[in-house]
């Protein structure tokens, strides 16, 4: 185990921390380069930056290098690589307020980023670059095969190498401040790079593992001869009796930064929720869905773990469609079809499909013929199945009910979002009225962040509760944000609160 000097503000302070695992990646775009990091090494393809320190965790790994000047003028092209076994690729952020630099995601602003990226640090002042400001290093994880390196917002940014990832740690690692600034003593020693297996580094802060390494670890379990799991009757623990209120609590996986994650059911269960909105996953730029449930052993891992802890899968969300546009897409009856054909294997009735910044009827309404012609051909999709899909547009209710009638179909109806109308200055009560009972297929109950559900004083919900009860209305209410912006991050906490809150509202 290395000893690192840690930079911290006593500068005799040394960190303990296990070494860093050399990754081999095959990069696939033509446009990028790997390159070894060490003093003396450009960071992009078209600039002359060197770097001129350098922490000694990174001594030995591979970056990866492309162009400057199309990053920060929005213009990246995701780079993309395959690997045979999951990876850490170490990604530096600048710290500089220029928007020519990608700025570090903020998860309690933007959850959809938790995807792949640990929001802590991994090493703090990682490498010193001529001019540069600081460096600081943050993880994105990546599953084995094919992947692309996709970052939100524009601006330039530096791969400073690619790691085996670990498994999940038991307590944060601390972070690293570690290499010097230009001009000053460098943090890199005076000996040759570290080998492959022992780069002297960090490991990454306590999150959780990437769902397909859990998958591979459940898959081999329930595949092994002997093993509890391979079989049904081998199970220990009895399912327990799933909740049959009519109104019943869920929470996003997405937004609990469990994606697509098994643990994402556990997390629900600690948290007092009925059920999970289940992603389907991320979209980008991709052809289709990030989507690990089509392994159907997969898939039944994940049926059966809602089983067993009483809860159900309260609906599929296309979150990737909030950044991506469904009217634009050529292939969105594929990308619609893969979401019902997953409805109907896990049982859930309702799908979220946000028309989102792109497909926003209020900015761009020349849209709206183009998103009612394509309602309309993949309306027969749900119909046959039996499911609904709920859009959440940026409309008032009555321009949101037009278009609903306009397509009408039973299988296309609102996913309505309480946030949406009280963030645009409209009454939420009234919105309710005018959609009415049969045009709402589910509701994510929550408002902005800010404050709980319960301290929230423009949003009555036990007189939501008499309205709906009038209204006829029964489904899930799905908890989004309204996040306590003093602590965004404490997942548990937030949710739990705001579970609590809506259970005595609508189970007392």
């Amino acid at each position: 185990m290395a000893s690192v000097r840690s930079g911290a503000a006593d500068p005799r302070a040394r960190v303990q921390l296990p070494p860093l695992r050399k990754a081999t990646v095959r990069l696939l775009s033509p446009g990028a380069e790997l390159y070894q990091p060490m003093p003396g090494s450009r960071v992009f393809t078209d600039r002359p930056w060197e770097i001129q320190s350098l922490s000694p965790a990174l001594v030995g790994l591979t970056g990866i290098r492309f162009s400057h000047t199309a990053a920060a003028a929005g213009k990246y092209v995701p780079v993309e690589f395959e690997c045979d076994a999951p990876v850490n690729v170490l990604v530096g952020y600048v710290q500089s307020a220029d928007p020519a630099w990608l700025r570090v995601p903020q998860l309690e602003t933007d959850a959809l980023a938790g995807e792949n990226f640990v929001s802590e640090a991994l090493i703090q002042n990682a490498a010193g670059i001529d001019t540069l400001p600081a460096v600081n290093v943050h993880i994105h994880r990546f599953p084995a095969g094919r992947n692309r390196l996709e970052v939100r917002g524009a601006g330039a940014f530096l791969v400073l190498g690619v790691t085996l990832a670990e498994k999940e740690s038991a307590a944060p690692a601390a972070s690293l401040p570690a290499a010097a600034a230009p001009g000053k003593s460098p943090a890199t020693p005076a000996q040759p790079p570290v080998g492959a297996g022992s780069a002297g580094s960090t490991a990454p802060s306590a999150v959780s593992s990437s769902f397909p390494a859990a998958a591979a670890s459940a898959s081999a379990s329930a595949s092994s001869p002997g093993s509890a799991s391979a079989s049904p009757s081998a199970s220990a623990v009895a399912p327990r009796a799933v909740s049959q209120a009519r109104y019943r609590i869920s929470v996003c996986d997405w937004m609990i930064l469990k994606r697509q994650k098994l643990g994402a059911f556990e997390l629900a269960s600690q948290i007092g929720a009925d059920g999970l909105e289940l992603d389907i996953g991320g979209l980008g730029t991709r052809e289709s869905w990030d989507n690990k449930l089509k392994d159907p052993v997969v898939r039944q891992q994940f049926i059966d773990k809602a089983a067993s802890l009483g809860l159900s899968i309260s609906s599929i969300a296309m979150s990737g469609f909030y950044a991506q546009s469904f009217a634009e897409r050529p292939n969105y009856r594929e990308l619609i079809a893969e979401c019902v054909d997953l409805m109907k294997a896990t049982g859930a009735k309702v799908a979220f499909l946000p028309l989102g910044v792109k497909g926003d009827l209020v900015q761009h309404p020349e849209l709206r013929p183009v998103i009612i012609e394509r309602l309309k051909a993949v309306a027969p999709l749900a119909e046959k199945a039996g499911v609904v899909l709920g859009i959440e547009t940026a409309l008032d209710a009555t321009a949101e009910a037009r278009l609903l009638d306009e397509v009408g179909s039973p299988a296309i109806k609102s996913y309505f979002n309480f946030a949406n109308a009280l963030q645009n200055g409209r009454d939420l009560h009234s919105e309710l009225s005018i959609l009415g009972r049969d045009r709402i297929a589910q509701i994510h109950c929550t408002d902005q962040d800010g404050v709980w559900l319960q301290d929230n004083t423009r949003l009555d919900m036990k007189r939501v509760r008499r309205q709906l009860d009038e209204m006829g209305w029964s489904g899930w209410l799905v908890i989004e944000r309204s996040r306590d912006l003093k602590d965004p991050k404490n997942v548990r906490k937030n949710f739990s609160a705001n579970a609590q809150f809506l259970k005595a509202c609508f189970q007392p």
